[in-house]
């Protein structure tokens, strides 16, 4: 009977996680909740949530808060180091982004000054909403 309990908690577990709006990959939330779709945007508010617009470039996003970069973020050591590259921009973006208020500041510092890697997207589609 002990078992049978259990085995229904667990399924009623996995049943709430799929149904939940939050989209998670390798144990990490990907966004903060949505579904892509016009109706229901990904809910973007950490950096690495934005980083995570680059594995659906064609969804529709909304800002639940402000997204500030330091550059502190692109040093040796920092979350988007990169091997050196920094900011790696977004390539062929061709969704939706509702600032919803809220603003999106990188700052770098191009010890190179190549200035290549500048940017929040490489490329803008022309279906893209900024």
């Amino acid at each position: 009977m002990k078992k049978r309990i259990f085995s229904l908690f667990l399924v009623a577990c996995l049943l709430f996680l799929v149904g939940s709006n939050a989209i998670f990959a390798e144990g990490a939330l990907l966004f903060d909740g949505g579904e892509g779709t016009q109706e229901s945007p990904y809910l973007i508010g950490t950096k690495e949530q934005l980083n995570n617009i680059r594995k659906e470039v064609g969804a529709h996003y909304k800002l639940v808060s402000d997204i500030i970069f330091s550059e502190s973020d692109f040093c040796d050591g920092g979350s988007f180091f990169n091997d050196g590259s920094g900011w790696i921009p977004i390539d062929s973006f061709n969704g939706v982004i509702d600032g919803n208020g809220h603003s999106i500041t990188l700052a770098m510092n191009d010890e190179s000054n190549d200035y290549q890697h500048y940017g929040l997207f490489e490329k803008l589609d022309t279906d893209a909403v900024v």
